[in-house]
């Protein structure tokens, strides 16, 4: 008798064990469904995404040659600027003018390269 008290006892914690676990394995169930969807899309989109981002990278590392290349440009028109007004005497050399003239040009070359970029993407956004 005893036996079988335990034997009922036990079926029933198994039995409500069974009704408790249903909920959890459907929340499983549904969020594998929707892991294997997000991993098809991913699938489906991370090869355009990656070559939208090698272009991009192309690009800019064309632009930062493009930008160093003016401001080596710049920078050496400037030095020769400075050492023509400055042959013969320091002046020129310990003057913070130049030095400030000497940068500008390059600044100014990468803000009109940055806006160039942004506008480009902003036309990219609108089509």
């Amino acid at each position: 008798m005893f036996f079988e008290i335990i034997t009922v006892v036990l079926s029933i914690a198994f039995l409500v064990f069974i009704v408790l676990s249903v909920p959890v394995l459907l929340q499983v169930r549904r969020t594998a469904k929707s892991m294997a969807h997000t991993l098809r899309m991913l699938n489906y989109s991370l090869p355009t995404i990656l070559m939208n981002l090698e272009e991009t990278t192309a690009h800019l590392n064309q632009t930062v040659r493009a930008v160093d290349e003016r401001v080596q440009t710049f920078s050496n028109v400037f030095d020769h600027f400075q050492a023509l007004l400055g042959a013969g005497s320091n002046v020129g050399k310990n003057f913070s003018f130049f030095k400030i003239l000497k940068i500008t040009p390059g600044i100014l070359a990468g803000v009109n390269i940055v806006s160039r970029i942004f506008s480009h993407f902003a036309k990219k956004k609108k089509n």
